[in-house]
This record gives C-alpha cells, structure tokens and sequence, in this order.
C-alpha cells in the first residue's frame, strides 16, 4: 500500500478474489474492497455477504486500541477521516446480502447472532 498506493493494492484484492474457490467459513476482508463493481461479483461468488454495521464511535475506540494503524488512517485527523470514508462507503457496504448491526457486541453475540442469522437466510 505504501509503496504502489492504493489502487495498485486495490487491483491486488481482486486478483486474490478471483483465485478464491467458494468454501465453508469466513471471509473478513479490509473495508475498501467493495469499492470496485468486480470485487462484489466474486465476493458474491464466494459466497453470502455480510455488512456489519459498527457505529462510527465503536470503531474509533478499536483503532486507538489497535497496534496497527490502517494505511488511509495515517494522519492526525484520523478520526474525521474514518468518518468520511464510512458515510462514502456505506452504500456500497449496504449491497449485502445481510445487514447485521454489531453495536457493543461481544464476539461470541456476533457469532453467534450470525450463526442464528445465517440459518434463518441460508
């Protein structure tokens, strides 16, 4: 990302998709990923689509927590900028097949109220 930039990094995600074969389990992928028309196709190939929908202030609280910073979430205003690529992105997120809103949710209630979710929406 870094070195070639975000559409180089872009191009690599769908080349990576595209090598996938649909298979049981879980596919988490970067939040970008489904700003490219192609990526939807393959991931809709892969399998069911899931939005999880995380309050804007619950993921700010995980980045501070987190050791890694995102590469588009190097800079001071950090926090103004996940904003702004959410509310951009969240049409496209909202093109799943599922909407699960996470909130405050543990791991195990996501999982769980996804397992329940999914055996409802096969």
């Amino acid at each position: 990302f870094q070195v070639y930039g975000e559409d180089a990094f872009r191009q690599h995600e769908t080349s990576l998709l595209r090598s996938l074969e649909p298979a049981h389990g879980v596919l988490a992928t970067g939040g970008g990923i489904v700003s490219r028309d192609e990526n939807w196709v393959e991931l809709g190939r892969l399998g069911k689509t899931i939005f999880m929908d995380v309050p804007v202030e619950v993921l700010c609280q995980r980045l501070e927590r987190s050791r890694h910073r995102r590469p588009l979430l190097q800079s001071d205003d950090w926090k103004e900028k996940i904003e702004e690529l959410l509310e951009r992105r969240r049409p496209m997120y909202e093109r799943a097949e599922l909407h699960f809103h996470v909130e405050n949710l543990s791991i195990e209630d996501v999982a769980e109220g996804l397992a329940k979710e999914l055996q409802c929406n096969p």
